[in-house]
């Protein structure tokens, strides 16, 4: 089974850290995904780049409102991706449980179940 992760650093520290982490967990797993906000530590290890931390990072409060718009267009581009498939990842489970971890995943809030209490009671468990 491929992990798959989300990283986020904004500022330089953060990427060196980040940087090593992910050389770190691609050393034990080459098959580790890693994708996230980053800057170049984290590129040169591995990582996906979603978006640059360079981009984004400011000090003071009207520079921090200039980048509200950018900042929620890279957490769009790391939420509106899909999942991989349950089932893909473990074959082995039963449907019914498949079916309940999708809807409680769900992206489209009208079809989402809104608390686990809820999945309870339509898988028959108590």
């Amino acid at each position: 089974m491929t992990a798959r992760l989300i990283l986020s650093c904004g500022e330089p520290s953060g990427d060196l850290y980040a940087g090593a982490l992910v050389r770190e967990l691609r050393a034990l797993d080459p098959s580790t995904q890693v994708r996230g906000l980053g800057g170049p530590e984290f590129a040169a290890a591995g990582g996906d780049l979603v978006a640059d931390y360079r981009g984004l990072s400011v000090t003071g409060l009207t520079e921090a409102v200039g980048k509200i718009p950018q900042s929620f267009a890279t957490m769009r581009r790391l939420v509106d991706e899909s999942p991989q498939a349950l089932a893909s990842l473990n074959p082995e489970l039963p449907p019914w449980f498949i079916a309940i971890v999708d809807r409680l995943l769900e992206k489209d809030p009208s079809r989402r179940w809104t608390a686990s209490c809820r999945g309870r009671e339509r898988s028959g468990s108590s």
